[in-house]
């Protein structure tokens, strides 16, 4: 799968953040589009091979990881804080 159609995809969900913010509230609508963009940072970082900060040690492959963990903790906060306690 294309990286375009990945990202895509993903920022598809945008569709149903209105009837989702009518739902909850505003914060975890901003709090998932902070992730998204997060992700989205880490997916361009991964694509153009940028930055090279310390070559071979610490790259721009690492900063996709941490990148990718801390949007994932956006979107966990979400679930767990706002989805979790309304199911």
């Amino acid at each position: 799968m294309s990286i375009a159609l990945k990202a895509t995809l993903g920022w598809l969900s945008v569709l149903v953040m209105i009837p989702l913010a009518h739902t909850l509230g505003i914060t975890p609508i901003i709090l998932l589009g902070i992730g998204g963009a997060v992700y989205t940072g880490g997916m361009v970082l991964l694509v153009t091979e940028r930055p090279r900060l310390w070559p071979r040690v610490f790259s721009y492959h690492e900063v996709f990881h941490i990148l990718t963990i801390v949007a994932s903790v956006f979107h966990f906060v979400v679930a767990y804080r706002y989805l979790m306690p309304a199911a």
